[in-house]
């Protein structure tokens, strides 16, 4: 499972605290006390945030996700063509260029600390693509055929844009 996977199955699961596995019941006033230690020890030794990403590597890492999602909700439709393995391919590189060298553990926390950014909008057009793809799917017959096959084109525009804009802003 690749790294990029391992994140979107936590951003997919969410840091649920407190949830207590079954069969382990918490001890009668352990909450009580865990909080009333936590409260003290902030109070009296009061910590920063880790600091958030800067806003490029945050935007790229959502984006990554964002992509990976979206991919495997094709998948998990079942859409024919390589529309998933596009879709996550596109994820994985723009993680592998911009966010793979930070640790996950890293990652993780930022994710955890720092609403992800507003998407840009090629991800918006691209989100709106799948649906339209899912639609079309179920669909089916010719009028499906060409919506769906006029949404994959503008799925594959909207990579290509935006692989072309990350090259350029890499290189200035």
């Amino acid at each position: 499972m690749t790294t990029l996977a391992k994140l979107v199955s936590f951003v997919d699961d969410g840091p649920w605290c407190g949830t207590k596995p079954p069969g382990h019941p918490p001890r009668p006033g352990l909450l009580e006390s865990l909080i009333r230690r936590s409260v003290n020890d902030v109070a009296l030794n009061p910590q920063p945030l880790p600091p958030g990403p800067p806003p490029e590597i945050a935007a790229y890492l959502w984006q990554s996700v964002q992509l990976y999602q979206l991919g495997q909700i094709a998948a998990g439709a079942k859409v024919s063509g390589n529309l998933a393995e596009a879709l996550t391919g596109a994820g994985e590189t723009i993680f592998e260029d911009y966010c793979g060298t930070v640790p996950i553990s890293v990652l993780i926390q930022w994710l955890l600390h720092h609403p992800p950014p507003p998407p840009p909008p090629w991800l918006d057009v691209i989100a709106q693509s799948v649906t339209t793809v899912l639609v079309a799917s179920k669909l089916g017959g010719d009028v499906g055929k060409q919506l769906q096959g006029a949404a994959v084109s503008v799925i594959q525009g909207e990579i290509i844009q935006a692989k072309a804009a990350g090259r350029s802003a890499a290189a200035a």
